[in-house]
C-alpha cells in the first residue's frame, strides 16, 4: 500500500517513434511524452477510495509504482527486499516511530515525476 500511495517516481518519458493519433490528439514523430503511468495507482476504476491508505486493500498489488507490462521495473524484486528488510530492521531495533512534525506539514519537493520528500522529522524510541 506504501508503494501504492507514495512510489517515488511516477513518470516515464516517451519518443513517439511515427506521426500517429492518440483519442484525437495528433502526435508528432519525435515528440516527447511524458506517459504519467503513476496515475494507475490513484485510479477511481481500479481501486475503491483510492486516496484512502488501507493495508487490508484487497488489490493492492495491483500498483504501477514499478510500472507494466514490457516496461515492468527489472529491479522490483531487489527493490521490495530492501524495502522489507528495512521496516523488519526499524521494527526489531524501535519501540515507536511517529511523526514529529503534524502530518499535513511534510513537504514534498516540487521535481517533476517524483514524490520526493525534503525531510521527514520522526521520533524515534529504542527498544
Amino acid at each position: 500500500e506504501i508503494l501504492r500511495t507514495a512510489a517515488p517516481a511516477n513518470t516515464t518519458p516517451r519518443t513517439v517513434l511515427a506521426d500517429t493519433e492518440l483519442a484525437g490528439v495528433k502526435l508528432p514523430k519525435g515528440a516527447c511524452l511524458f506517459i504519467l503511468w503513476g496515475s494507475g495507482s490513484v485510479d477511481e476504476a481500479a481501486f475503491e477510495d483510492p486516496e484512502a491508505f488501507n493495508v487490508d486493500r484487497k488489490n493492492k498489488r495491483s500498483h504501477t509504482a514499478f510500472g507494466l507490462g514490457g516496461r515492468h521495473c527489472p529491479g522490483n524484486i531487489l527493490a521490495r527486499a530492501e524495502m522489507a528488510l528495512s521496516v523488519e530492521h526499524w521494527l526489531d531495533a524501535f519501540e515507536s516511530v511517529q511523526l514529529a512534525v503534524p502530518a499535513g506539514t511534510v513537504h514534498y519537493e516540487p521535481i517533476f515525476g517524483f514524490h520526493a520528500l525534503g525531510r521527514l522529522p520522526v521520533r524515534v524510541r529504542r527498544k
